[in-house]
């Protein structure tokens, strides 16, 4: 069964935390994360944002701009790329996409989500960079509505004893919020939650600001 021959269904959220109003400052510490050092050196890297101000766009613009920095808080990824992508004459901002959730069937649904040779992908062989705000009672941003019910489709559709559909990716997931609201960063939760149930893989503890 594709992905869009699955039927819908709501998850009930509450409260909300939108986009936060300050920015955000990234820094060079990776004290708060914990590495898995039991992934293979990823094979491909996407970096996919779900943003309702504009926040989290902007960070993910900045994640992006520091595959090409001569020193970044992405260094150690960059240098975990595989041999094929590293000896290539490509930068490796060029080959790493940077997509809006509401356009992942453009290119991401085959060449990252669910591609055909995923059977035989090793263990979090894809890296999933995600940077995803939370709005509304707890919502997805807009951009990331379609997106969402997509991953919670593709859950519903999962069989015993099948492999998991997404036991290629391994990911690193940054969700925005506001601590002022009960359910502080719900989305981020919500697809943290998801995409291990889908056999997603942390590539570094999710961070949750």
């Amino acid at each position: 069964m594709s992905p869009s021959q699955l039927t819908t269904a709501d998850d009930s959220q509450q409260n909300a935390s939108p986009d936060p109003a300050e920015p955000v400052t990234i820094t060079n510490s990776t004290a708060a994360f914990k590495h898995s050092k039991n992934l293979p050196t990823p094979q491909k890297i996407f970096l996919l944002y779900a943003s309702q101000t504009g926040q989290a766009e902007s960070i993910s613009e900045f994640i992006h701009s520091q595959f090409t920095a001569s020193s970044g808080v992405l260094k150690p990824i960059e240098e975990r790329l595989s041999s094929a992508a590293s000896d290539s004459e490509t930068k490796t901002s060029d080959a790493v996409l940077r997509r809006c959730a509401e356009k992942y069937e453009s290119d991401l649904l085959e060449q990252f989500l669910l591609p055909p040779n995923r059977e035989t992908l090793p263990t979090g062989a894809y890296l999933a960079i995600i940077v995803a705000s939370t709005t509304g009672q707890g919502d997805p941003p807009d951009t990331a509505n379609k997106f969402f019910r997509w991953i919670r489709r593709l859950k519903r559709a999962q069989k015993p004893g099948d492999k998991k559909p997404l036991a290629h990716l391994s990911y690193a997931l940054l969700g925005l919020g506001d601590t002022n609201y009960d359910n502080f960063a719900n989305f981020g939760h919500l697809l943290d939650r998801h995409l291990t149930d889908l056999g997603a893989v942390q590539y570094v503890t999710a961070g949750l600001f």
